[in-house]
């Protein structure tokens, strides 16, 4: 859903751009953030509190951090290929 509303929210000429919307900055940056110290644990009542598992070694908890901004970098450029094929005055 993060990378959804990040590469959805188009900015310029329409809107503000992210960099501009302060709000929605900083809520996609939160919410990375907040994946990122739920995984490393680092508030373990938090993971308890929202029933979280803890990770069974650092290298598949790399994995799921890899994915998470392989998901958020794809998204991205899926998106910016899509629009320069069929919507080139956009681009």
């Amino acid at each position: 859903i993060i990378a959804i509303l990040f590469v959805n929210y188009k900015g310029r000429p329409w809107m503000n751009g992210l960099m501009e919307n302060h709000s929605l900055f900083l809520s996609i940056f939160l919410c990375v953030t907040l994946v990122a110290t739920c995984a490393w644990g680092y508030f373990p009542q938090l993971n308890t509190l929202i029933h979280l598992e803890p990770f069974p070694d650092d290298h598949f908890r790399w994995q799921v951090m890899g994915l998470v901004g392989a998901s958020l970098v794809g998204t991205f450029l899926w998106d910016r290929i899509i629009v320069a094929i069929f919507a080139r005055p956009i681009f």
